[in-house]
C-alpha cells in the first residue's frame, strides 16, 4: 500500500471554498479510481491556508495511474485557490494505526522478499 502526499498553499480568505471543492469534486473523483482507498485532507490548526492531503492506494501502480490520468485534471480544478503549485511525494506504507504491517505492495518487493 502507497500513501500519495500532497502538500497546498492556499489563498488567503479561500480555505472554506478549498475544501468544499474537494468534497464536492476532488473526493468523489478520487473515489471511482482503481485502487483508492481512502483520502485524509488536514489543515494547520491556526494557519488553515496550508494543507496535506494524504490518499491511500492499494498498489504504486494505481497511485501513479493517477499521478498520469487525474491528476493532472485534479490540480486545475484547485490551481485558482492556490498560492502555489502542489507538492507531491509518495510513501510506502509499513504500518497501519493498529499496529499490524500494511498490505504488501508486491510491485517494490525484491524477488527474495517475496
Amino acid at each position: 500500500m502507497v500513501a500519495r502526499v500532497t502538500e497546498m498553499i492556499v489563498q488567503p480568505g479561500r480555505a472554506e471554498e478549498f475544501c468544499r471543492l474537494v468534497k464536492t469534486v476532488v473526493i468523489p473523483l478520487l473515489s471511482t479510481q482503481p485502487g483508492f482507498v481512502d483520502c485524509l485532507v488536514m489543515q494547520l490548526e491556526r494557519e488553515h491556508r496550508v494543507a496535506v492531503a494524504i490518499s491511500l492506494w492499494k498498489a504504486e501502480s494505481d497511485a501513479k495511474r493517477y499521478e498520469r490520468r487525474l491528476f493532472p485534471r485534479v490540480a486545475l480544478v484547485l490551481q485558482p485557490l492556490l498560492e502555489t503549485d502542489p507538492v507531491v511525494k509518495m510513501f510506502d506504507l509499513c504500518l497501519t494505526a493498529a499496529g499490524q504491517p500494511a498490505v504488501a505492495n508486491r510491485e517494490r518487493q525484491s524477488p527474495a522478499a517475496a
